[in-house]
């Protein structure tokens, strides 16, 4: 991947590139197919049996998992016990005080949790807010709901108590917000346009320091990175190219501070995922160029906490990808034919979420979450006993502990 390093200058907009892979419009089961979540064991389509809340073989409760219903008519948190096994069994909604929106584009992190995952951050695209919810055990409790400072928020990050906002606009261009968290409560700390090009950002995030804000844009196949001031700012940011009609979507880094960002359109062999490390001044420099997942549509990326292994899922393709991640940062896939997992062709699948020893995938084709047993040592899958299936069509966003 050949790289121009630059800083922030305006730019007019010549083209913008179509992704159809990542924008999630596959095949979706009708409302009255949908399969609930709760109640007598049923079946998810491929055979799986689903949650049953209260069914003594699902395990001691070790962890929860969340998503949001982001319904216009009023944005919800849904929690999810996880147990031993992986099974899913719906606990209680809790409401954010703000719209989701309806036909927005996709993003990955609509949700997160902070540090020590006390918190838990919402976006409203809706009502352009934020929402905030103190953690105890696995309830939850609103503390707050702001205003965003721009239109369409659609991705969070979170890095002790900063929290930054990807507001991905509307009519008006898109931005970036900071807030400080003190017991619950947001304050602001400032916005920052992004570059004039920049039409379709789908993430922001934080490096593992907390010294770098990424944002990368599909359209203009760029990676933005802004350094981090003391005060909570952001400086003027270092705008990186990549390859022509690659798009850029998601990414997750290591917690040796190097970036994977995946690529929707790829090579010749697919889509792809990419392993940058980040210089001086917020420049990449590559450490992989465009590993090929052999599917299409690369979009979502969630790399396990060791930072050895890396997954993708292929929107398009219906399956996930996973990438053993090397110590000279080498990318090698699982499989060598790039299918870790095979959720079927009208799967969807979208945002993921690693808790415990289990990689969660929000099927949104299946209106499902489906949990796959991660083997340390080679990044292979088997997929778990116990989805949460019956999700509603408007569903985003996955995050867990």
């Amino acid at each position: 991947m050949h790289r121009v390093h630059r800083t922030f200058l305006p730019v007019i907009l010549l083209t913008i590139v179509g992704l159809t892979g990542c924008d999630a419009t596959g095949p979706q089961r009708s409302d009255s197919e949908a399969v609930s979540s709760e109640g007598e064991t049923q079946t998810d389509g491929r055979g799986n049996g689903l949650n049953g809340p209260g069914n003594a073989a699902n395990g001691p409760a070790t962890g929860a998992v969340f998503t949001m219903t982001n319904s216009p008519s009023g944005n919800a948190v849904v929690a999810f016990n996880r147990a031993a096994n992986g099974r899913l069994s719906k606990l209680e909604s809790y409401p954010t005080g703000g719209a989701g929106g309806s036909g927005v584009a996709p993003s990955s992190n609509p949700l997160a949790f902070g540090d020590e995952d006390q918190f838990l951050f919402v976006t409203n695209p809706g009502s352009d807010e934020l929402s905030v919810f103190s953690r105890r055990g696995r309830s939850l409790k609103r503390t707050d709901v702001v205003k965003t400072g721009g239109p369409r928020p659609l991705s969070v990050a979170v890095h002790g108590d900063l929290v930054y906002v990807l507001n991905a606009g509307r009519e008006a261009s898109p931005n970036i917000s900071g807030f400080t968290l003190e017991d619950g409560t947001l304050s602001p700390v400032g916005t920052a346009a992004l570059p004039e090009d920049v039409k379709g950002p789908p993430q922001i995030g934080f490096g593992p320091n907390g010294q770098q804000l990424v944002v990368t844009d599909r359209p203009s196949d760029q990676i933005i990175v802004y350094p981090v001031q003391a005060s909570g700012q952001v400086g003027a940011p270092t705008v990186n190219d990549a390859d022509d009609g690659s798009v850029p979507f998601g990414f997750d880094f290591t917690p040796q501070g190097t970036l994977l960002v995946s690529e929707a359109q790829g090579t010749e062999n697919g889509s792809a995922l990419s392993h940058f490390s980040v210089g001086t001044g917020g420049t990449l420099n590559t450490v992989v160029n465009s590993a090929p997942t052999t599917q299409q549509a690369a979009c979502w990326v969630e790399v396990t906490p060791d930072g050895e292994i890396a997954y993708v899922t292929n929107t398009a393709s219906g399956t996930v990808t996973g990438f053993q991640v090397q110590s000279d940062g080498a990318l090698q896939r699982v499989t060598e034919n790039g299918v870790t997992a095979d959720l079927g062709d009208e799967s969807t699948p979208l945002d993921m979420t690693i808790s415990g020893s289990v990689l969660y995938v929000h099927e949104k084709g299946d209106r499902a979450i489906t949990g796959f047993r991660i083997n340390p040592q080679t990044g292979a899958l088997t997929e778990t006993d116990g989805a949460a299936a019956g999700l509603p069509a408007s569903t985003a966003g996955l995050a867990s502990f």
